[in-house]
Order: C-alpha cells, then structure tokens, then sequence
C-alpha cells in the first residue's frame, strides 16, 4: 500500500485545463461517491459523464441512477468501506492492457450513447409525448 500512497498527490485548486490535462494521462480516474447517501437515488454526478468522455477506466460505487453501459466501464469496490476502496484500487493497478483498454472502450462507449444529439432528441421527444397524452 505505501506504493501507492507515493504515486497520489494532492494538488488543491487547479485550474480546469490542467485537470483536463491531467485527466488524460492517468490510468484510472476514481469517483468515491457512496451510493448509500440518500441523494444518489435523485442525481447523477456530472463528473461520470466527463470520466467516460476521456474513455478511462473508472473507480466507483455503483450508484442505482448508473446504466448498465457505464458499470460496464466500471471498477467497483464489494462495499462502501475504505478498506474496499483501497483494496479496488490496488486491483486496478495491477490490470492487464486488454482489461484496461475494455474498460476504457465501455467508458466511451457510454458517453457515445447518452451524450449525443440522438439520444437527448429522443428523450426530448418522450417527454413531449408523456406529457400531451
């Protein structure tokens, strides 16, 4: 574990373009949001959607507003422990290139499908449906 204490460091506040850049070079990009809090049934974290535009794999809990798509680009820890978490992130590191490059295929895969302009003309035309029955 102290190896992999040495390779995270805390940068404080950075600017978005340096997050960006530093986005792309990682291996992993990690979401440690409970899915036990009471408002995960009512949010989806924007940050989800940015991690799978990158096309990286992604450390997370899996949270019940997630697709099936994007679990699928998905490490999940077996419980919301920090013992889980860091016993995730361990596993993470020692992926194979054809586990990685899955991962971040489902990771872009996900953000292809419900980020372009078919899906949301789809759920727009939906909910206009829904709503004049």
């Amino acid at each position: 574990m102290q190896a992999l204490v040495r390779d995270i460091t805390y940068l404080g506040v950075i600017s978005s373009s340096e997050v960006s850049a530093l986005q792309e070079s990682v291996d992993f990009l990690v979401n440690p949001r409970f899915a036990s809090s009471d408002y995960v049934t009512y949010s989806f974290p924007s940050k989800m959607i940015e991690y799978s535009k990158i096309g990286k794999p992604i450390i997370g809990y899996k949270l019940s507003p997630y697709p099936r798509e994007l679990v699928d680009a998905m490490l999940i820890p077996k419980d919301e422990s920090s013992g889980a978490l860091v016993q995730c992130l361990l596993e993470a590191t020692q992926l194979d290139e054809e586990r990685r490059n899955e991962l971040s295929r489902n990771a872009r895969l996900f953000f292809e499908k419900y980020t372009g302009q078919a899906y949301f003309s789809a759920e727009i035309s939906q909910l206009i449906t829904d709503t004049f029955k």
